[in-house]
């Protein structure tokens, strides 16, 4: 091999030895990109928030004090006002009110949701739903 041409490449060699000593991994840094991790339980503040909105959108349907203690007691039992919280039994169910195939991350929607279903099931009465929570499920 001719002289100039093993130079050449003991020389193009070194140029990359040192290139790769100062940046062993060239470009790595532009692709890796930050992890996001989901969020899976609600701030503390998040939690006093939801319960302020669903006493609020109780008191505008004209639940009375009572009913409104017993909404309290029993979204506090199945979620503890969690918008995030999902079921620990395997179930479909989320959010504050633990409704099945809940899934808005919006806990206005959740609540309103959640009245709903008192409203048709237990016909507006959340003191009726947390009777029938003694079963486990309402």
């Amino acid at each position: 091999m001719n002289k100039w041409v093993r130079s050449g490449l003991i020389l193009t060699a070194l140029l990359l030895l040192a290139s790769w000593i100062h940046d062993p991994i060239p470009a790595l840094h532009l692709q890796v990109k930050p992890v996001i991790k989901e969020r899976t339980k609600a701030t503390m503040g998040e939690k006093r928030e939801n319960r302020q909105t669903a006493i609020k959108f109780s008191k505008a349907l004209g639940y009375s004090p009572r009913e409104r203690a017993c909404l309290v007691t029993l979204w506090t039992r199945e979620s503890r006002f969690d918008h995030l919280a999902k079921n620990q039994r395997g179930s479909s169910a989320y959010g504050i009110a633990q409704l099945l195939r809940e899934r808005s991350g919006d806990p206005e929607l959740q609540i309103l949701h959640g009245l709903r279903y008192i409203e048709h099931r237990y016909r507006g009465s959340a003191c009726r739903a947390l009777r029938h929570h003694a079963r486990g499920w309402y």
